[in-house]
């Protein structure tokens, strides 16, 4: 049988949106810095394997299947180069930093007011308007954000978020 008085059913409410709140924004970020790394890593062996073709062909272009299939990586990777910024990642990259920035001045209003809503000095109704019209801010910035793509789920990152926001939240 649960004891919990409607005040402190509307602290947990808070408290869980805080939790999860906290939760997405680190998802956000997790996701984010791996765009970061897919471009970078693309960047990386491009150069790599650009520098490696034009070397061996080179040095190389007396054997026959090198000088044809070096121009070909070459400009295959040349060509993904100049391409990469088109690849879904990009999108997600921009748009990912973007929603953060406009989502972290409002987490930390929403961590702010939990002081007040967790030592009692707030009313039930203040309780109420705070969490609905966080949930109305959150969504309405969110609405913003990939309207012609989606944040692919990745079990990795859901489960690394959910170790930092426990680890933060242990440490609150």
């Amino acid at each position: 049988m649960n004891n919990l008085t409607q005040y402190q059913k509307l602290q947990e409410k808070y408290w869980k949106q805080l939790c999860q709140f906290k939760f997405d924004l680190l998802y956000y970020d997790l996701h984010f810095r791996k765009c970061v790394m897919i471009g970078r890593f693309i960047k990386i062996i491009g150069a790599i394997m650009t520098s490696f073709a034009t070397g061996a062909w080179m040095g190389w272009n007396h054997i026959g299947w090198v000088r044809i299939v070096c121009p070909i990586v070459i400009f295959v990777l040349q060509a993904m180069n100049a391409g990469y910024q088109f690849f879904p990642f990009e999108d997600r990259k921009i748009e990912l930093r973007e929603l953060i920035e406009k989502l972290e001045p409002i987490y930390y209003r929403i961590e702010y007011d939990w002081d007040q809503v967790a030592e009692g000095s707030c009313t039930k109704e203040k309780i109420r308007k705070l969490i609905y019209g966080n949930v109305q801010e959150i969504t309405q910035e969110k609405s913003r954000y990939f309207r012609n793509d989606s944040l692919p789920q990745n079990k990795r990152i859901t489960q690394k978020a959910k170790a930092i926001t426990d680890n933060y939240f242990k440490n609150f």
